[in-house]
């Protein structure tokens, strides 16, 4: 089983990748027609003090565009 910093690890490295490839967060609108395009920006990983197997993530998105209707 991966441990909580090798977690965190592998995931701040992919979020570098896909931030230097300029690779968007898509997520549809309320109305499910279209989707809002965002630029992850800065992102900080936190273990539970109490639960060593549970992260926390905080990301700052930017919105970027609009896809759709």
């Amino acid at each position: 089983m991966e441990t909580a910093f090798q977690f965190i690890k592998r995931k701040h490295d992919q979020f570098q990748k896909d931030r230097e490839k300029g690779k968007p967060i898509k997520m549809k609108d309320i109305g499910r027609r279209g989707k809002f395009c965002f630029v992850r920006e800065a992102w900080t990983f936190m273990q539970q003090h109490n639960m060593e197997e549970k992260v926390f993530v905080i990301e700052r998105l930017r919105k970027d565009r609009k896809e759709g209707h």
